[in-house]
């Protein structure tokens, strides 16, 4: 679960810097801080556990919320 989770954070980090330009830290602290709080929670267990994210997860999961960014930025979302 810590790696599945940790692949989930790192695809929307590498989005939120990609596509936006933001630290995903930053703006999840800014804008839902519970979660900011919850992710430092899931990167203590996994750096305790010595887990690194998937790295094929990642990259489909960022692939996948560039294409949802990039439908949604076309319809004027």
């Amino acid at each position: 679960m810590a790696r599945e989770g940790l692949s989930v954070w790192s695809a929307f980090a590498a989005f939120c810097d990609e596509e936006m330009g933001l630290d995903a830290s930053k703006l999840l602290s800014a804008l839902a801080l519970p979660i900011a709080e919850k992710v430092r929670t899931l990167e203590e267990v996994a750096a305790r556990l010595e887990v690194d994210p998937d790295a094929d997860d990642v990259e489909g999961y960022r692939e996948s919320m560039g294409q949802v960014w990039h439908h949604a930025l076309a319809k004027g979302a």
